[in-house]
């Protein structure tokens, strides 16, 4: 077992992101992509100069700043019968006083509906903001949306929003689909959850991968984890692990950074390394598994009272 685990963990030396399942390597190695976001410091700064508003999007009505009541989106029918955002009780204003044209478009509608926070409910948010009901969202709508609902200048999000498109539209089709705005990491709902509401991802479903466990123990983005992230994130992934086991397997072969006192710098995990722990405690512990099945069928078949056991078919 020295000897194995040894080798396993010399390939930890030279692990990058590759993870170290592979058998052989390609003959021409071909750098492979991190499959986490890495939210670099451009996309920090700009987070950060969007809220820093000079231009709020305001209501028509009341021509005060659309983000802080709740907005709502105007019907017909049971539809959305336009883009365009109003303060909940302007619109319903005008319903009942019956001045049921939009005071941006002039399209009619026959009620309201309030626009939820997206976090708080995903499908009707999209509902919202998906005018045609074709289940995807423009750039436009997305806009809107964002600036009427979160402190936001209108001008800087629109001159910065097709960097920020090319992280929400994955497949470059112009739109965003449910699929997309779902996405865990690099999605619409996760921007909006993570950088404008400030919230704490949710924890990943049963069954996730050590990927999505990664992530969601990378709080601060930053592409790399603590050692008390690292053995959560294996011992959540696997279900079958708990943290004694993790470390009593680890420790030995040096994989485990070491517990620093209070208020010291620690070391940090990067996703390359943190993926080679992973499958070299999986090939471990298959080892260990191996090993216990062997000796437990070698001592069925060992000698009791100086007499070998056999199996006596029925």
């Amino acid at each position: 077992l020295e000897s194995e685990s040894m080798a396993l963990a010399r390939r930890l030396g030279t692990a990058s992101a590759t993870p170290p399942h592979e058998v052989a390597a390609p003959a021409t190695p071909t750098p492979q992509s991190n499959p986490l976001p890495k939210v670099d410091m451009d996309l920090r700064h700009l987070i950060q100069s969007l809220s820093v508003a000079e231009q709020h999007t305001e209501c028509v009505i009341c021509f005060d700043n659309m983000y802080e009541r709740p907005c709502a989106t105007l019907i017909h029918r049971g539809k959305n019968a336009c883009s365009h955002f109003l303060h909940v009780e302007c619109a319903e204003g005008l319903l009942a006083a019956n001045r049921r044209q939009c005071p941006h478009c002039r399209t009619a509608f026959d009620g309201v509906r309030r626009v939820p926070i997206c976090t708080d409910d995903p499908e009707g948010w999209f509902f919202c903001v998906d005018v045609e009901g074709d289940g995807r969202l423009s750039r436009q709508q997305v806009l809107d949306v964002l600036v009427s609902q979160f402190p936001l200048d209108w001008k800087k999000l629109e001159e910065a929003l097709p960097s920020l498109w090319a992280r929400w539209d994955q497949d470059g089709s112009g739109f965003i689909n449910r699929a997309e705005f779902c996405e865990p990491t690099h999605g619409l709902l996760s921007f909006v959850r993570s950088h404008l509401l400030h919230q704490p991802p949710t924890e990943p479903p049963p069954g996730a991968s050590v990927e999505e466990w990664f992530y969601h123990f990378d709080d601060n983005r930053s592409g790399a984890i603590s050692r008390s992230q690292l053995l959560r994130a294996l011992v959540k992934s696997s279900g079958a692990l708990d943290v004694l086991t993790v470390e009593e397997t680890l420790n030995p072969l040096g994989l485990l950074p070491p517990e620093d006192p209070e208020g010291a710098a620690q070391e940090r995990i990067s996703f390359g390394m943190f993926q080679s722990i992973d499958a070299i405690l999986s090939e471990v512990l298959t080892f260990h598994a191996f090993a216990s099945s062997r000796g437990a069928a070698s001592a069925s078949d060992a000698p009791i009272d100086g007499r070998t056991t056999v199996a006596v078919a029925a």
